[in-house]
């Protein structure tokens, strides 16, 4: 019997994240099509795109990737793109610590990034932080989701369609190798 796939199990209880998850492949997605392709209907329609993130968001390289594709299918209505990546930002309200400064975490920043810029969509990309570079731990590992949960139901009280995305992998081994990644505390770090 063929196994169904399914996103990870702590997800399993809010069948939203299917929708965020579908959204994002589409939106993506169709932005790497032709210049001719039809964009999807809340595409057409949108003002002004909020990025919400840490610092991978920040440097706004994937940003740049959309936002082309999106002047030349809509030069002449092309939404705003504000970039508010913060780096050393979380969404699940931990920090280390032996961190200079405790992590920003997203909400306490979410209503007045949605006040000033009124976004028709909101991308946020949360998790490369979230973690705090401790060993495993399921404590910590439940604050991420319960932060993702609440970064949802803030914007379903708001008419911005959210697109959720993942963080990029992340492979230490060759920075440990070269001496590169030495945190203060380095030996309680995973």
């Amino acid at each position: 019997m063929p196994v169904e796939p399914r996103l990870c199990p702590m997800f399993d209880s809010c069948s939203s994240i299917c929708k965020y998850w579908l959204v994002a492949v589409i939106f993506h997605c169709s932005l790497a099509t032709s210049v001719n392709a039809e964009l999807p209907e809340f595409l057409r329609s949108t003002r002004c795109i909020l990025f919400l993130g840490d610092s991978i968001t920040h440097v706004g390289r994937y940003i740049n990737q959309l936002e082309n594709p999106l002047w030349l299918r809509r030069a002449d209505q092309a939404p705003e793109m504000v970039n508010l990546g913060l780096p050393s930002a979380t969404c699940g309200e931990l920090s280390e610590p032996e961190h200079p400064f405790p992590h920003p975490d997203v909400k306490d920043r979410l209503q007045r990034a949605l006040d000033k810029a009124s976004p028709t969509v909101v991308e946020a990309c949360y998790g490369m932080n979230d973690g705090i570079y401790f060993p495993f731990s399921a404590e910590r590992f439940a604050a991420y989701p319960n932060g993702i949960h609440r970064l949802i139901e803030k914007l379903q009280l708001t008419d911005a369609t959210l697109i959720l995305m993942t963080p990029p992998a992340f492979d230490s081994l060759p920075l440990r190798k070269q001496g590169q990644l030495q945190p203060l505390g380095a030996d309680k770090y995973a």
